[in-house]
């Protein structure tokens, strides 16, 4: 019941704050800077197009500012509106070259086109400037399995774990990958640290049990196959 009211009270205050938002908005419609902050607050609660409105508007008004670009290029490319983001990008790093952000968002945004040599070409910019940026990392590694490069993937996920040890998503991808190849060590190593670090997540129980009955290893097996059932 607390839980229930706390929400529910959680709720109306985001409401709360729409509403005297745009409000105050209407009353100062180039404050910038108070639509930047909406934009950011919407994008933070999951309102993605909202958030693209407000920064398409600071676009228009600031049409120098970097930051602008940046985040409407990353808000049209979460939302898969990837047509839109490239030339957004673009004049991102038109205006700041060397901005990591906008080069990994155009980079994935080309690939989900099938640009891949300039897609490529900014994965390997974004890392060169940035190398413990594991997110470019992991992207360009999902790219390259997608197109089969599986070995050059492995070794652009292991980047990533040298610089964020604990990432999720390269260790997830990472112990697939040896498990298809039916290299069973390194690919218990990671599937460990994927429930090490999502003890939760059921489908990470089930890859780890079903990697032990490959290997025979049935008592371990069905100890993570319990543990999915519980969850």
């Amino acid at each position: 019941m607390e839980e229930s009211l706390l929400v529910q009270m959680e709720t109306l205050t985001a409401k709360s704050v729409v509403t005297e938002t745009e409000a105050m908005i209407q009353e100062h419609p180039d404050d910038w800077i108070l639509r930047e902050q909406y934009a950011l607050f919407l994008a933070l609660g999951g309102q993605i197009d909202a958030a693209i409105d407000q920064w398409q508007h600071i676009t228009q008004q600031l049409p120098h500012y970097p930051r602008g670009f940046v985040q409407l290029g990353g808000l049209l490319h979460r939302a898969g509106r990837w047509n839109e983001a490239v030339p957004v990008l673009r004049r991102a790093l038109e205006l700041h070259p060397i901005n990591v952000k906008a080069m990994h968002d155009l980079a994935v945004c080309l690939s989900n086109q099938e640009v891949y040599d300039e897609a490529f070409e900014l994965f390997a910019n974004a890392v060169r400037i940035m190398p413990n940026y594991p997110e470019a990392h992991v992207d360009w590694a999902l790219v390259l399995a997608s197109r089969g490069q599986s070995l050059e993937a492995a070794r652009r996920f292991q980047e990533a774990l040298n610089h964020a040890p604990d990432h999720l998503g390269a260790h997830y991808h990472l112990g697939r990958h040896f498990a298809k190849a039916e290299d069973y060590e390194p690919a218990e190593k990671h599937h460990l640290e994927v429930v090490r670090l999502a003890p939760a997540d059921v489908d990470a129980r089930m890859d780890l049990a079903l990697l032990y009955l490959k290997q025979k290893k049935v008592a371990e097996g069905v100890e993570q196959l319990q543990h999915a059932v519980d969850l």
